[in-house]
C-alpha cells in the first residue's frame, strides 16, 4: 500500500495490491452502497486509477481502514493484555501509562497535520521560492503552472486533493489526508516513528502474554522429535489459547516491518535531500543522459539541492519560511509561456 502508487512500482505486484485496495475495493463498496440506498451511480470520469487523482476513491477509504485496524488492535490489547502488565513488569504504573499514551501520539500528529502549512506556493511567495529552489535545467526547467498561472517552482507539485501547489512535494499520504511537503515532512516522519514505537510496544507485551499462557500448558503438550510437527503443535496451541492476540502479533509484525522499510527509505532520501518523486525523475534524467553520452564518457546527473548530510538534515528539520511579498507579475518572457500553456490547454 505504501509503495504501490510509486512510478517505480508500475506493473509489479505492489501496484496490483495498491490498485485493489485503493481503487477497485472502494469503488465496489461505493457501488453497492449506492445500489442499496437507491442513489445515482457515480460518473465514470470521477474514478481514476491514481489514488491521488482528483475525486480518487481511496482518500477517505484508506484513512477509515487505518482507523478501524488501529482501533481493533488497541481494543484487543486493552481487552486481553492490559490486565497482565502488573505481572509482566516491575513498574506496572509506568507501563500502563505507556499503553495509554503511545497509541495517542500518532493521532495527535495526524490532527496537527490537518492544520499545518505543507509549504503552499502562491503568487505572493513564488519569487522567494524560486530563489530558494533554483532551476537546474536538467530535471527542472522553467514552465508555468496551468492551474495557478505562476512559475512551477523546482521540487514543487500541484496536489489534486488539496488543490494547492506544495513546495518540495514528497507525496500525498491517504493515511493522514494531507500532502507531504517542505514544512510538514518532519511531522510525517514523527508520525511514522510514533506508529512503529506504539506497535512495537503493544506487540512485545502481546508476545509476553501469549507465552505466559503457553508456559502454563507446556508440559502437557505431546512434543516429538520432528521440528515441523512441533511447530504445528506450537501454532495450534497458541491459536487455541490466545487466538486474538496471536493474530494481532502477526499484524503488528507486518505493520512494523513495512513501516521500518518506509522510514529507512525516507531517512535515506532526506540524507541526500531528494524526494520520493525526484528519485524517479533523476533516474529518468540519468537514462536520457546515458543515451546521449558517448561510450566511456558517462556523466552523473548532479543534484544541486544536495548540500551534504548535516546541512540536508538541518534544512529538513528547520525549514526556513519564505516571506510573502507583492503578487507575482509575469514579464514578457513569462507571459509568452503563459500564452503557450493556455493555447495547449485549449487545443
Amino acid at each position: 500500500m505504501i509503495f504501490g502508487n510509486a512510478e517505480c512500482c508500475k506493473g509489479t505486484c505492489f501496484a496490483s495490491i495498491y490498485h485493489f485496495f485503493a481503487t477497485k475495493l472502494p469503488q465496489s463498496i461505493e457501488a453497492k452502497a449506492r445500489k442499496v440506498l437507491k442513489m445515482r451511480p457515480a460518473s465514470e470520469d470521477r474514478h481514476g486509477a491514481d489514488c491521488a487523482g482528483r475525486g480518487g476513491p481511496c482518500r477517505y477509504f484508506v484513512m477509515i481502514f487505518f482507523m478501524i485496524l488501529y482501533g481493533a488492535l488497541v481494543f484487543d490489547f486493552f481487552k486481553n493484555t492490559y490486565r497482565f502488565l502488573p505481572l509482566l513488569h516491575n513498574r506496572p504504573l509506568f507501563y500502563q501509562f505507556l499503553a495509554i499514551v503511545l497509541p495517542c501520539i500518532p493521532w495527535i500528529v495526524v490532527l496537527s497535520l490537518q492544520f499545518m502549512d505543507p509549504g503552499v506556493i502562491t503568487a505572493e511567495n513564488v519569487e522567494g521560492y524560486l530563489k530558494k529552489y533554483p532551476y537546474d535545467n536538467i530535471v527542472y526547467k522553467e514552465k508555468i503552472c496551468p492551474t495557478d498561472k505562476i512559475p512551477v517552482v523546482p521540487r514543487s507539485r500541484y496536489c489534486n486533493y488539496s488543490r494547492k501547489r506544495v513546495a518540495k512535494y514528497d507525496h500525498y499520504c491517504p493515511w493522514v489526508l494531507v500532502p507531504i511537503g517542505e514544512r510538514n515532512h518532519r511531522y510525517f516522519l514523527l508520525f511514522l516513528i510514533a506508529c512503529i514505537v506504539a506497535s512495537t510496544y503493544y506487540c512485545i507485551n502481546d508476545v509476553f502474554v501469549v507465552f505466559f499462557y503457553f508456559m502454563q500448558v507446556y508440559q502437557r503438550i505431546p512434543w516429538t522429535n520432528s521440528f515441523g510437527r512441533n511447530l504445528i503443535l506450537f501454532v495450534v496451541v497458541i491459536l487455541k489459547l490466545q487466538p486474538f492476540n496471536a493474530v494481532c502479533i502477526i499484524l503488528f509484525i507486518v505493520i512494523i516491518i513495512t513501516l521500518v522499510v518506509f522510514v529507512i527509505q525516507q531517512l535515506y532520501n532526506i540524507s541526500r535531500n531528494i524526494t520520493s518523486i525526484e528519485e524517479y525523475k533523476y533516474e529518468k534524467a540519468q537514462e536520457e543522459m546515458d543515451k546521449k553520452a558517448k561510450k566511456g564518457h558517462k556523466k552523473i546527473v548532479p543534484n544541486i539541492y544536495d548540500h551534504g548530510l548535516i546541512s540536508n538534515w538541518i534544512e529538513f528539520l528547520f525549514p526556513t519560511r519564505v516571506p510573502k511579498g507583492e503578487p507575482w507579475k509575469p514579464d514578457k518572457t513569462w507571459q509568452k509561456r503563459i500564452d503557450q500553456t493556455e493555447n495547449k490547454k485549449n487545443e
